[in-house]
């Protein structure tokens, strides 16, 4: 399938994106992206930081606001599984302007929400954004990210999560203490509101999708213009895509991700992103939680959060610029095994002050680098033309799983009170077994390199 001007050479769509500067759209859309990505880290993870406060305002225990908060996890299943994989049709730009708008609104309503029900149901709507949001984000990066910085570049993307969840804990510390639980909301919900105009105005839609399924689109010539800008060209190339992976076999896109020797690939990734998940969530939901019930304020508990989070931002960039360079599953295998060792370090620091803040620091860097890298290996083990499905579904079912399990279970643990320490050693457990499927992945070599490859 084809497109531009047919007096010009033709070129595939990756392949020209692979040879181009890291300048213009291809530096724009992953800036884009990973913007969005703070601002909904701020909506759907800031909610750990007014968790006491909502307690107290509407009378909810620990484990049913840990419902609530799984309710989260299950609208994102929802998102990532049904709505997400749309973007394979109908394009990524408009559901992540779409996805934008519903989580400034929902995180703005969370403040009114009056009852427990009505706080169920906005932040099951924010989790429905939240899921659609970061597989079709993922995708629209790595359809404009060059395949020698695809990893890094997907991660720096995946770290602007950490980095929405870091300065949530910095807005909590100087926010609510002087303007109330409240205010967290207000200011990450007028954000993503703000964004989701910006978006509207500057994102441009993935030039494959364009190619491949609106080949008449005067956005192909207006994209291809730019891109060639880049380059120093005068004039973009005839642009055509591989023949799509669903063209050949009729098959549609959720059938696909399990066709031609996937269906291993796709179990070992969810497996893996699923133990990441647990622990992702359990720290993000509850840690504030657990340091508030042990003694710290509100402006401890924001700060020590938010040098945790850097210290993800880090490890994203870090890991990632090493899995370009050595290989995503032999890197994500050790990083798994050492974020393990790491939190059992951490769940042993005791009352000594700087050895646990500096083993903060070193666990979230490795956990949420490994978090990042998984998400970046399943974005490029995917053809484009089922990417946005591929993500969909390996991200949603591992937040069901990982996630809905780590909210869940945390809430009950804080409800009993089980050790820091005996915490710990269950979710170092945890990812070691994800770190077996991940070396699964490394042993399987060839069968499981980026797709891009593939198909120039």
């Amino acid at each position: 399938m084809a497109n531009g001007n047919s007096k010009s050479p033709s070129v595939l769509v990756d392949r020209y994106i692979d040879e181009s500067p890291m300048k213009g759209l291809v530096l724009r859309v992953p800036i884009l992206c990973g913007m969005l990505m703070l601002i909904e880290g701020m909506d759907t993870y800031g909610v750990g930081y007014v968790g006491p406060s909502l307690s107290q305002e509407y009378g909810l225990s620990p484990t049913i606001l840990g419902t609530i908060y799984t309710g989260t996890v299950i609208a994102s299943l929802i998102g990532a599984v049904l709505v997400a994989p749309l973007s394979d049709r109908i394009g990524r730009r408009r559901l992540l302007v779409i996805s934008s708008f519903l989580m400034g609104l929902c995180t703005l309503l969370t403040s009114f929400a009056g009852s427990e029900g009505g706080l169920f149901v906005v932040r099951f709507l924010i989790g429905i954004g939240f899921g659609t949001a970061v597989p079709t984000a993922f995708s629209l990066t790595a359809d404009y990210a060059p395949a020698r910085h695809k990893s890094v570049i997907i991660m720096a993307t995946m770290s602007g999560i950490a980095l929405g969840m870091a300065l949530a804990g910095i807005a909590a510390a100087l926010l609510i203490p002087v303007f109330g639980w409240k205010s967290l909301l207000f200011f990450s919900g007028g954000l993503s509101m703000l964004w989701t105009i910006l978006l509207a105005l500057g994102l441009p839609e993935s030039l494959s999708f364009l190619v491949r399924y609106r080949p008449g689109s005067p956005q192909i010539a207006s994209i291809g213009s730019r891109l060639a800008s880049a380059r120093g060209e005068n004039h973009p190339p005839h642009f055509h895509v591989p023949a799509s992976t669903m063209a050949e076999s009729g098959a549609n896109p959720a059938a696909q991700i399990l066709r031609d020797g996937r269906h291993v690939m796709t179990f070992l990734l969810w497996f893996a992103m699923s133990a990441a998940y647990s622990l992702e969530f359990f720290t993000s939901y509850w840690l504030p939680t657990v340091l508030l019930q042990s003694g710290a304020n509100m402006f401890a508990t924001g700060m020590i959060t938010a040098l945790g989070k850097f210290g993800s931002i880090a490890g994203a960039i870090v890991i990632g610029l090493v899995m370009d360079r050595l290989g995503a599953a032999r890197v994500l295998t050790i990083s798994y095994i050492l974020t393990g060792v790491a939190i059992v370090l951490l769940g042993s620091s005791g009352a000594n002050p700087t050895f646990g803040v500096t083993m903060i620091f070193i666990t979230f860097f490795l956990l949420d680098g490994s978090f990042a890298g998984i998400q970046a290996l399943t974005a490029n083990s995917y053809p484009g033309d089922i990417r946005a499905t591929g993500v969909g579904w390996v991200t949603g079912f591992a937040r069901l799983l990982g996630g809905g399990t780590g909210t869940m279970i945390g809430g009950i643990l804080v409800e009993v009170s089980l050790s820091v320490r005996t915490i710990s050693i269950c979710m170092a457990v945890v990812m070691i077994l994800g770190s077996l499927a991940v070396s699964h992945l490394w042993r399987g070599g060839a069968r499981h390199r980026p797709q891009r490859a593939a198909t120039q």
